[in-house]
């Protein structure tokens, strides 16, 4: 039968399914029994529309595991890191649905213990195997982590960890680490006896606390003392951030210097501008959004600290599949993403 005018219909008709089935198997989507997914790649093999070795790859790669769900818990968050972590889960979507998995994915809408277990909840009823979750440290988030691991079904924790729990590993940056590279690069950035503020999102979240607990420790090991900090908590809100950082500005005097090590970097720039007769302090912060890009460009802040975070989002589900369908072991990971100090020239 092979010839130059093969077409799904005719591989439909051969196999005796739809059009549409045969799309699917061409496609990897799911919904096909094992059965007519063998009569459609034999089809497709004798029709010549699928070179035999192809088809032979695609059953040998069908045929070994058993379909699994993997759930995905994000926080509150929106905008940058929700787009960039969502690339790496679609990323590890598309690898994988070869091999029957599903991830299935739900976003708090809050920072409250109660809706972070609530999704939890919604994810395991639909039968998850395997759970990728970012969200803050609450001892009922804790105890609910633990109970999922006592069910046999492993968390990895990814961009902010929960190091208390029994999760079998973390994805995400040396947080520490970060935060004292931002603590030696504003020590070469001003003067020793200027005064920092630095602004942190959220303090029940670990890699929030972390990156400012490396870059206290990092800045007063070069001489800075404790009452040259200022610490801010603004909860990467962009109105808390400018309102917070504008009373600062207008009270405390020498400022040399503003750590953001949170998200609302455009608070910062904007609280500034309306103080334009103070001097202008050295600003570092993470991440790279386009925002922060453009500020960097104009030289509204001097350097930011990226982080991988489309890899988070990939990483722990490929390694919850492997376990899950292949018996790898889980390893325990920290500092899966790289850092880099990014300037205007970097750009």
């Amino acid at each position: 039968m092979k010839n130059s005018k093969v077409t799904i219909q005719s591989v439909a008709d051969l196999a005796g399914v739809s059009r549409g089935t045969v799309d699917r198997v061409l496609n990897n989507r799911t919904n096909v029994s094992k059965k007519t997914y063998a009569k459609v790649l034999q089809a497709l093999e004798e029709t010549g529309y699928m070179l035999p070795r192809d088809a032979h790859e695609k059953s040998i790669r069908l045929s070994h595991f058993s379909p699994i769900k993997l759930g995905v818990i994000l926080p509150a968050w929106t905008g940058y890191f929700k787009q960039e972590v969502l690339k790496g889960v679609n990323q590890a979507q598309q690898e994988l649905q070869d091999f029957y998995v599903n991830i299935l994915i739900e976003q708090c809408e809050s920072d409250t213990p109660l809706e972070c277990i609530d999704k939890i909840d919604k994810l395991v009823k639909k039968g998850i195997k395997g759970l990728s979750i970012c969200t803050f440290t609450a001892m009922d988030i804790v105890n609910k982590i633990n109970d999922l691991v006592s069910s046999d079904i492993p968390v990895i924790t990814f961009n902010s960890d929960l190091p208390t729990t029994n999760r079998s590993a973390f994805c995400g940056q040396d947080y520490t680490k970060s935060g004292k590279i931002a603590a030696e690069l504003m020590s070469k950035c001003i003067n020793p006896t200027s005064n920092i503020i630095a602004c942190v999102g959220n303090l029940e979240f670990e890699g929030h606390r972390e990156r400012l607990e490396g870059f206290i420790e990092h800045i007063t090991m070069l001489g800075y003392k404790e009452e040259q900090l200022i610490i801010l908590e603004t909860f990467n809100s962009y109105s808390v951030t400018f309102k917070k950082l504008s009373t600062a500005l207008s009270t405390i005097p020498n400022i040399g210097g503003i750590y953001m090590a949170n998200r609302s970097v455009s608070g910062c720039a904007d609280a500034i501008k309306e103080h334009a007769n103070c001097s202008i302090p050295k600003i570092i912060c993470h991440d790279t959004p386009i925002s922060t890009q453009n500020l960097l460009k104009n030289g509204q802040i001097d350097f930011t600290i990226s982080q991988d975070l489309v890899n988070q989002g990939y990483m722990p589900l490929i390694m919850l599949r492997n376990y899950l369908q292949k018996n790898i072991p889980i390893q325990t990971s920290n500092g899966i993403s790289n850092i880099q100090i990014i300037c205007s020239q970097t750009l």
